[in-house]
This record gives C-alpha cells, sequence and structure tokens, in this order.
C-alpha cells in the first residue's frame, strides 16, 4: 500500500497471494513439530533409562524438546497470526475501495438528474 497526497493504492492482488503463501507457510511448522515428536520417539531411549547418565541428562533433554517444540508452536501462531492480520487489512481496503465506488457512481447518477433550473451553459 502506499500514499501520496491523500492519494492511496493497494495491490489487492497481490495481497491475496501474499495471504496464500502465508497459509502455506503457516502449515510448515506443524509438520516439523510431528517430524521432531517422532523422531524424539525414536531417540527417547539412547541415554539409557536406568543409570546415573540417563538421571544427569534427562532433565536437559527435557529442556531442549521442549524449547524446540515451543519455537515451532510459536512459529505456527505468528504464520497463522500474521495471514489473519493481513486478511483483515484486506478485507478494510476492499471495503473502502467499494464504498468509494458506490459514492463515486452514486454522485455521476445525482449529477444526471440535477435540474440547472436554466442557468448556466448548456
Amino acid at each position: 500500500m502506499s500514499g501520496f497526497s491523500n492519494n492511496y493504492e493497494a495491490d489487492t492482488d497481490g495481497l491475496r497471494e501474499t495471504t496464500r503463501r502465508i497459509g502455506g507457510l503457516a502449515g510448515r511448522p506443524g509438520k516439523l513439530r510431528a517430524q521432531f515428536d517422532r523422531t524424539v520417539q525414536g531417540t527417547a531411549l539412547w541415554k539409557g533409562w536406568d543409570d546415573d547418565f540417563h538421571d544427569r541428562m534427562k532433565d536437559q533433554e527435557t529442556q531442549q524438546n521442549e524449547s524446540c517444540t515451543g519455537l515451532l508452536d510459536a512459529l505456527e501462531g505468528f504464520f497463522t497470526g500474521l495471514q489473519s492480520a493481513v486478511l483483515e487489512s484486506l478485507g478494510s481496503i476492499e471495503g473502502v475501495q467499494q464504498e468509494a465506488k458506490d459514492a463515486f457512481h452514486g454522485g455521476r447518477q445525482d449529477a444526471g438528474n440535477q435540474d440547472d433550473g436554466g442557468h448556466g451553459k448548456r
């Protein structure tokens, strides 16, 4: 969107394409999260299960896994929120454009219905 001297323009087709692309990105963190969870399940016993090494590593592993899943969840929320915000802006822009078109057409119709009372140039 750009503005200059009270003239504003918006590329609504570009915004629609942007929301489509963001939508594609929004699903990626969830897929990565599922893949990460499968990988963690497959490696869960690598540190052992009842020895000193297991006991030392358990908290660190839990912390690292929660950090990774938290990041992926945050990314999913970010992309979903961004897509929603762009769609909301697009709706506002299209609403303003439609109001302007309606006002323009209404003004043209009103101008055609005016009687100048015989005054002015013809």
